[in-house]
């Protein structure tokens, strides 16, 4: 098991045990923990503005990713997935200003890009722009596409090796998340204004799913999305 905290670690856990098998230690808040498909990495995304890559069962440091700008835009990443056989990393950030509050990133945000690294060259690949702050990203199960969610309000779908957005999901609330079908041709999304809303990849038009109470988060876990492991009808 893997935790993210506001203490500035990450910690390893074994189910068995009631301390860390390791922590990893940033200079500000982890955001977000992420496992490799085989379990045998673990990669963190903090507000100290660096992502990093270990190995799960010793904390070994393999990489610490850090966008060439980050001293002068502050940069903070958000959000950190592995993708396409754990070759790749994607990851989401945003900018503020030097001094301000780690927690208030998101209202001043200038950062707009999602960015795709082969990690083991720390290398940008591929850059996703957005007109606004980017607050997380997911790839689809297959490998084919690569979803983002905005401050605009607005859910794109990528081809995963870049180009340009073949779908923009307009909402009219902030997106707290999405994620793919097992498939790979249909996304949910969870929204501020309590309506989980279920998308066909190339139709504009989606499923509306009402009856919360209360808005979707991406915090605290488990998710709050879960697709069912067979075909969608």
């Amino acid at each position: 098991i893997a935790t993210a905290s506001q203490d500035n670690t990450a910690r390893v856990w074994l189910v068995e045990g009631r301390r860390p098998l390791h922590e990893i230690k940033h200079a500000d808040y982890v955001k977000q923990v992420a496992f490799s498909s085989d379990s045998r990495l673990v990669a963190t995304a903090s507000l100290d503005g660096t992502a990093r890559i270990h190995e799960a069962q010793t904390g070994a440091l393999l990489h610490s990713l850090q966008h060439k700008a980050q001293e002068r835009e502050n940069i903070r990443w958000l959000s950190v997935r592995f993708g396409a056989g754990d070759k790749y990393l994607l990851t989401a950030g945003l900018t503020a200003p030097a001094d301000g509050p780690g927690e208030g990133v998101l209202t001043s945000c200038t950062e707009q890009n999602a960015r795709l690294w082969d990690w083991r060259s720390a290398n940008v690949t591929t850059e996703f722009k957005h007109p606004a702050g980017v607050a997380g990203g997911q790839f689809s199960p297959h490998g084919q596409f690569i979803v983002t969610w905005a401050g605009d309000h607005v859910v794109r779908v990528w081809p995963r090796d870049g180009g340009r957005c073949l779908q923009e999901l307009r909402h009219g609330h902030e997106v707290t998340m999405a994620r793919f079908s097992p498939d790979d041709r249909w996304l949910v999304t969870a929204c501020l204004d309590k309506i989980a809303r279920v998308w066909r990849i190339g139709d504009p038009e989606p499923i509306s799913l009402k009856g919360h109470a209360l808005c979707f988060m991406d915090k605290p876990r488990p998710d709050p999305l879960l697709w069912t492991p067979h075909d969608f009808p």
